[in-house]
């Protein structure tokens, strides 16, 4: 999972809301899928926090797994299962 929000409008929920919007709908639209997954940077407490409050439990940790701004960087996966 994937999304990004431009810096003005930061901290007024937009991410939230726009995931807990498309994560049932992926589960409607392909009914064999039994989780989503999003890897977020572990400095990003900000994205920790929206997938939290939308239902994402820390699921792991990645050393030296994403490249992203010209560096190699480590980060959380977060999982969403169905219930």
């Amino acid at each position: 999972m994937g999304y990004a929000v431009a810096v003005g409008n930061w901290g007024k929920g937009i991410a939230t809301v726009a995931v807990k919007m498309a994560v049932p709908q992926v589960f409607d639209e392909f009914p064999q899928l039994r989780r989503v997954q999003a890897f977020v940077n572990v400095e990003n407490t900000a994205s920790q926090r929206v997938l939290e409050k939308s239902g994402f439990t820390k699921d792991g940790f990645m050393r030296n797994y994403f490249y992203l701004k010209g560096e190699i960087q480590d980060v959380f996966v977060f999982q969403y299962l169905v219930a």
